[in-house]
Parts: structure tokens; C-alpha cells; sequence
């Protein structure tokens, strides 16, 4: 990634105006590392000489309080990585013609799943600040659009049907559930990690705020990065 590999290398983490050391709009943060010079492994790789000391960046800002948007979105999305992880694993199944009855497991844990996730309320509206009509019939048309889903859930789990034949069902409650995730009033900036060399941007990730969220109203409605560690691979300003 590095033509001059010798050069210091820093890391800038940034949310909107906030972190930006070349912004002098906000007030300056200690939202960078300190400089540092990568040191060949011996090898093909370099890396930046942290050992056991990992660096920590402070990144305090302030936002509009948009918890009733970001939670039902975070728990929806929840939903949709418990649903994806069972039906890759009852596609898998099938592509290695496992037996029926164990097909039916699969099949069995996976709408009992979601049945259980679609019974879970989406927070409501009440006492919220800066609500408005189009958070209310978001809310309306969830609260629908879930019900209906979890009715026909249970419709297929009390009917005896060939397993193959239910994918066409749960791949379109996924579909459903996608969709749901449309939230026009999101008006978190996402967070940006820079590598940084010199005074020059070098290369960046970009992490949806709504990602590493934290949220009171339960496990689900946070980040499904939230509080985890996770690998970032960064990418050159001009790639798409």
C-alpha cells in the first residue's frame, strides 16, 4: 500500500468535523496516534512497532439523540444476521443432501428463531424528542410488515412441507426484513479511520455509526460492533 515505507505513520479516527486534525472548525481531540515508523517483519509485511501498547484515541462529540431510530434499525438488523446464518446453514445442508429429518431440524430451529426474534416490540415512541410523522409511520409500517411475516412463519412451521419447498418463504421474509432496514432520517455521520503520513491522507475505512452504537433498551438494539474488537481494512481514497 506504501511507496515510502520508511516515513512515519499516524491514525486519525474521525466522526463528522470531530477528530479532523486538518478542521479547525471543532476544538482539537486526541483523536490520532502517535507518529510511528513501520518496521519490516523479515519477511514480505511491515507493521507499526505497538507490542502490547495499543494506542487509544479519545473522539468526544456531540449529536443530535437519534435512539429512536437507531435502535428498532439495529434490532432488525439482528434479525437478519441470525436469519442469514441459518438459512446459509440449511442451504448447506441441502447442497450436501443431509438426511430429512435433519434437514428438518435446520429448518425447525430456524423459523422457531425467528418467530421468537419477531415477538420482540420495537421501542416505542412515547417520551421520545424530536419525533416526527415520518418516525411514526416507519413504526406503523414495521410493526405490520413484522407481524405479518411472523404469521406466516408459523403458518409454515405447522404445515408439513418439503424443506426445499420452504426456501422460496424464508428467502422472501429476508427480502422483507432488508427492506425494513430503510432508515431516510439517519443523521449520524459515519466514523472514518485515516492512515495518515506526514500531512497527507493515505488511505481510510468508513464504519456506519449505527454499527458500534450503544444502546440502554437492550443487547440487540447496540452495534453489532459494539464493544467488540474487529479487523478494519482500509482502502485508498479513489477505489469505489
Amino acid at each position: 500500500m506504501l511507496q515510502d515505507i520508511g516515513e512515519a505513520i499516524q491514525f486519525e479516527v474521525s466522526i463528522g468535523n470531530y477528530g479532523n486534525k486538518f478542521d479547525n472548525t471543532c476544538k482539537p481531540l486526541a483523536s490520532t496516534t502517535q507518529y510511528s515508523r513501520p518496521i519490516f517483519d523479515g519477511n514480505y509485511y511491515y507493521y507499526l512497532p505497538w507490542a502490547n501498547t495499543k494506542p487509544v484515541v479519545t473522539l468526544t462529540s456531540y449529536w443530535e439523540d437519534i435512539s429512536h431510530r437507531l435502535d428498532p434499525l439495529n434490532l432488525i438488523l439482528a434479525m437478519i444476521v441470525k436469519l442469514q446464518a441459518n438459512l446459509t446453514a440449511l442451504k448447506s445442508g441441502i447442497q450436501a443432501k443431509m438426511a430429512e429429518n435433519q434437514l428438518a431440524q435446520i429448518r425447525l430451529k430456524l423459523i422457531d428463531e425467528l418467530i421468537v426474534d419477531l415477538s420482540k416490540e420495537l421501542p416505542r415512541l412515547e417520551g421520545k424528542q424530536n419525533v416526527t410523522v415520518l418516525d411514526t409511520q416507519i413504526l406503523k409500517l414495521r410493526v405490520k410488515s413484522l407481524h405479518q411475516i411472523q404469521e406466516t412463519a408459523i403458518r409454515v412451521r405447522n404445515e408439513a412441507m418439503d424443506v426445499k419447498a420452504t426456501l422460496p418463504d424464508i428467502e422472501d421474509w429476508l427480502d422483507k426484513l432488508i427492506q425494513l432496514t430503510e432508515e431516510p432520517q439517519n443523521s449520524m455521520p459515519d466514523v472514518f479511520i485515516w492512515m495518515i503520513r506526514g500531512e497527507k491522507r493515505l488511505a481510510y475505512a468508513r464504519v456506519p455509526a449505527h454499527e458500534i452504537f450503544y444502546s440502554t433498551t437492550c443487547p440487540e438494539a447496540s452495534g453489532k460492533y459494539c464493544g467488540k474488537t474487529q479487523t478494519v481494512f482500509l482502502k485508498y481514497p479513489q477505489d469505489k
